[in-house]
Formats: C-alpha cells, sequence, structure tokens
C-alpha cells in the first residue's frame, strides 16, 4: 500500500512516518523471526559497553516500532479530521490499529517469557 502511494504522497509528513513505521515494522518482524542479527553495541551509563543479544535486541526492535506508531496515527487522524484523503486516512489507520495489537501481543510474550527465562 505504501508503494502505491508513494508517488503522491510522499512528501508529505503523515507519508514519511508511515513509511518509517513501516520500516521499523519489517526490522522488528526480521529480528522475531530471527532474519535480523546485527551487532548492536550501547554505552551504558558506567561509560562501559554493553552489547545486547538475543530477546532483548528483539524486544528493543518491537519497542522501536511500537514508539513510531503514535506519531503517525496522530497525522492520519489530523488528516482524517481535515476530510482530505479520507479513504487512504481510515485505511492507514486500520492497519496502523492491527499492528500496534499484533506487535503489543508480541511485546507481551517477550516480557514473559524473558521474566520466566530470568526467574529460572
Amino acid at each position: 500500500l505504501v508503494k502505491t502511494h508513494r508517488q503522491v504522497h510522499r512528501r508529505a509528513d503523515y507519508f514519511q512516518r508511515i513509511d518509517s513505521v513501516r520500516r521499523a515494522v519489517h526490522t522488528a518482524f526480521d529480528a522475531l523471526h530471527g532474519r535480523w542479527q546485527p551487532a548492536v553495541v550501547k554505552r551504558c551509563a558506567s561509560g562501559w559497553l554493553m552489547t545486547m543479544a538475543g530477546d532483548s535486541l528483539v524486544l528493543a526492535a518491537v519497542d522501536r516500532a511500537l514508539g513510531r506508531i503514535p506519531p503517525a496515527w496522530r497525522l492520519l487522524h489530523h488528516l482524517l479530521a481535515q476530510s482530505y484523503f479520507m479513504p487512504y486516512a481510515l485505511v492507514h489507520l486500520a492497519i496502523l490499529a492491527r499492528l500496534s495489537t499484533l506487535l503489543m501481543s508480541e511485546r507481551t510474550r517477550l516480557a514473559q517469557t524473558g521474566a520466566r527465562a530470568a526467574g529460572d
């Protein structure tokens, strides 16, 4: 759907946010299915370098994707309130709502798995 409307909407802020969500969701789904294993290094408060691995890396990718949904949703909601591109906005709002639901369920599952592993 994003590729179809790229020529018409690509410079608009709402489209750029949707494209950002699309990239983040693809990264999260690739991480969930084990097809994404970059070397991630974070700097801790103490100055030491820490690498993220396994479930924490996947959880970070899912959180990143979830964090990109609300700004896109707000812009599309504003577009809908102005009654511009109503079918476009409605379809994307429905897609964002479904993606949010799917990502939250995966995040909950990952958090429960991580809590069980830490408790063992």
